[in-house]
């Protein structure tokens, strides 16, 4: 796979940032293609939000501390913190998400 149909480089860019769960040790990173053309680091210095793609690892963390999907939290999403969405429980909150476009 060479391309991606819609990719625009200029506003488009992929960052990888690897690391020891035990240790937090930082094992690997791709800050990007060209630091030529691009000055940036993609993976320290860009601004992306997680999104749903995190969801998984969240309840898995949940999970590994004992919790189940049937928790409840706060229901305050700090992107949205004027908003009250009750106390849903995990997975409930896994289903929409505050990252979503309406």
């Amino acid at each position: 796979m060479n391309e991606v149909d819609g990719w625009d480089p200029t506003y488009q860019h992929v960052a990888l940032s690897s690391m020891d769960p035990e240790t937090g040790e930082i094992l690997a990173e791709y800050a990007g293609a060209d630091y030529e053309k691009r000055q940036q680091n993609a993976v320290t210095q860009d601004i992306a939000m997680a999104g749903s793609s995190f969801k998984p690892f969240a309840l898995l963390a949940n999970a590994r501390l004992g919790g189940t999907v049937y928790d409840t939290y706060s229901g305050k999403v700090a992107a949205v913190a004027s908003e009250a969405w009750g106390p849903p429980c995990r997975m409930t909150a896994a289903i929409p998400s505050a990252t979503s476009p309406s």
